[in-house]
């Protein structure tokens, strides 16, 4: 997919007059959900997910999963739920295409207003979160793109994420990093459209990435309530590719700092740590003694001869 953004196409959307309201005689639009789920490999948690999405109390809603190559029984589980529910729409990647190609696809398939997003490992607590936010998006035509806050669950332990509510406030910390969910986002379909999707060469921020090219032309908002169970575990991108991933968004931070404030202090000082851990690290690997060594050497009161070079006494026992 080109990544592309149609400028003309924004100027003719107009989120008050397209989806929400209509003429001042009549009721309420209630625009129609598409809730997409990439999943690979996620036969443990799928289940769980799918079923909190689908015990939603909104009413128009449609539930797109992007079986992404799974070579466990992800498939059967999807096949399995969606024999009880018709609103379910299996798309089946012939590879694996990874997460953000996926997503892609998942909206492809949709031609519905809005979409929400939910990972295959999380889950929505909250039987009203869809309606909640659609309400707030009627309430607030500035608004297109909106969050809400969760609980993270990592290792039997919770905590509760506490982000910032404001467009003003979300973008003057956009750059630090990631502040929300994922699977807490909603969005109008327009968004998507407009700037063209999910980036498919951003592997492991590919969220953040999203946030990002799409607050160069959108406002932002976050609610308070908590409405999503984030399961932090081994199997998540973001613990599988820690490394990856932050190397990733430091670059994505660099290249829409212009369009977000406060960028320039956090850049320094994150360029700046960032070069003296890797020369750290660096030099570590060039030296053999490890720090239980040396300790070792001391408590022995073996003699080190400090004035070589640490890499050149390698016979030193």
């Amino acid at each position: 997919m080109t990544l592309t953004f149609n400028i003309k196409y924004i100027e003719k959307c107009d989120l008050y007059h397209m989806f929400f309201l209509m003429e001042k005689d009549q009721a309420i639009v209630q625009p129609r959900v598409s809730v997409i789920m990439p999943a690979y490999n996620r036969d443990t948690t799928i289940h769980a997910a799918l079923v909190s999405a689908l015990q939603q109390n909104y009413p128009n809603m449609e539930f797109v999963v992007v079986n992404d190559g799974s070579q466990d029984n992800t498939q059967k589980i999807v096949e399995t739920l969606q024999q009880q529910d018709p609103r379910i729409v299996l798309v089946n990647n012939s590879s694996n295409f990874w997460i953000s190609r996926s997503r892609n696809i998942g909206m492809e398939h949709s031609t519905w207003d809005i979409f929400a997003v939910l990972d295959s490992d999380d889950i929505w607590f909250r039987e009203d979160k869809i309606g909640v936010q659609v309400k707030f998006l009627q309430d607030h035509p500035n608004v297109w793109i909106l969050w809400t806050n969760a609980i993270v669950k990592n290792k039997g332990k919770y905590s509760y994420t506490k982000e910032r509510l404001t467009d003003k406030d979300i973008r003057a910390n956009s750059i630090r990093g990631t502040q929300f969910t994922h699977s807490t986002m909603v969005y109008p379909k327009e968004v998507y459209e407009a700037i063209g999707g999910y980036n498919p060469k951003i592997k492991y921020a590919d969220d953040r990435e999203f946030q990002l090219r799409a607050g160069k032309y959108f406002e932002f908002a976050n609610l308070p309530e908590y409405m999503l169970l984030y399961n932090s575990h081994d199997d998540n991108v973001s613990h599988q590719h820690r490394l990856r991933q932050q190397m990733e968004s430091l670059r994505l931070s660099l290249r829409y700092s212009p369009h977000y404030p406060n960028a320039l202090p956090w850049i320094t000082k994150k360029v700046i740590g960032g070069a003296y851990q890797i020369t750290t690290k660096t030099l570590d690997a060039m030296i053999p003694w490890s720090k239980d060594r040396i300790k070792t050497m001391i408590k022995g009161k073996q003699e080190i001869p400090w004035d070589l070079p640490m890499h050149m006494n390698r016979d030193i026992e």
